[in-house]
């Protein structure tokens, strides 16, 4: 028995996809659930921890009446890989895919994407965030659903808040007003006073990946070594924050 795609978000991510970012999506090389199975395989390069795929199986799931392989590797390249070896071959295992928004705009690229757009509009009364819904949309269509965020939380003292740029709105910074007021900051006291987590243990790297390059450059992995990628690097470099090596 196959299971589709609607079954898959109704019962299982459904309920946990509203208002998140992050994504599911089906690649066009087979039909919309699992061949030759009475399950469907989700094949995700998020939640990829043990304790994170077993909350997948035991949580996320646990309400879906049919068999789910949640099959989970941190690895985009290795998801691509099997991905484009699917679709060279004509057919697939995998129903359900969940990837960052750069790693799925990789894809749509290439045409590997379903039209998701009836999924989307189906599940219209979720309550899906209008900006999130907005990153979905590659070229003119639903390249993905809403899924789940890896958000950044900012904090600042109260002492800093008179550096704002004028205009401002603390709730709607944008990358320039950002760089501004850290540096009113710097000048005001004389060091740098902005820092993102860039320890041995830090997620640097989750605000390069889900944060700055989308931002910039409107991906991750197509768009790694592009212009605007070194503006955001040059960016980056004149905040003032710990960093990585530019590229």
């Amino acid at each position: 028995m196959r299971v589709s795609r609607r079954e898959v978000l109704r019962f299982g991510l459904g309920a946990a996809a509203a208002g998140l970012l992050g994504g599911c999506a089906l690649d066009t090389t087979g039909a919309p659930g699992s061949q030759g199975s009475d399950g469907l395989v989700f094949y995700s390069t998020q939640l990829a921890t043990t304790e994170e795929a077993e909350a997948v199986r035991r949580q996320i799931l646990a309400g879906f009446p049919r068999e789910v392989q949640f099959v989970s590797d941190s690895s985009a390249t290795t998801m691509f890989d099997r991905v484009r070896a699917d679709a060279r071959a004509g057919s697939s295992s995998i129903g359900l895919l969940g990837a960052l928004h750069g790693e799925f705009a990789t894809l749509a690229k290439e045409g590997l994407l379903r039209d998701m757009t009836d999924v989307v509009e189906q599940f219209g009364d979720r309550g899906f965030t209008r900006q999130y819904l907005d990153l979905a949309r590659i070229d003119g269509r639903y390249a993905f659903v809403p899924w789940i965020s890896a958000s950044y939380i900012m904090a600042a003292r109260r002492e800093a808040l008179e550096f704002l740029p004028a205009g401002a709105d603390l709730q709607v910074l944008t990358y320039s007003q950002l760089l501004d007021w850290t540096r009113a900051i710097q000048q005001a006291t004389g060091s740098p006073r902005f820092g993102l987590p860039a320890g041995e243990n830090g997620l640097l790297k989750r605000f390069l990946q889900g944060y700055a390059y989308p931002s910039f450059t409107g991906g991750v992995n197509t768009t790694f070594a592009s212009a605007e990628a070194v503006a955001m690097w040059e960016w980056l470099a004149r905040s003032g924050a710990p960093r990585t090596r530019s590229p």
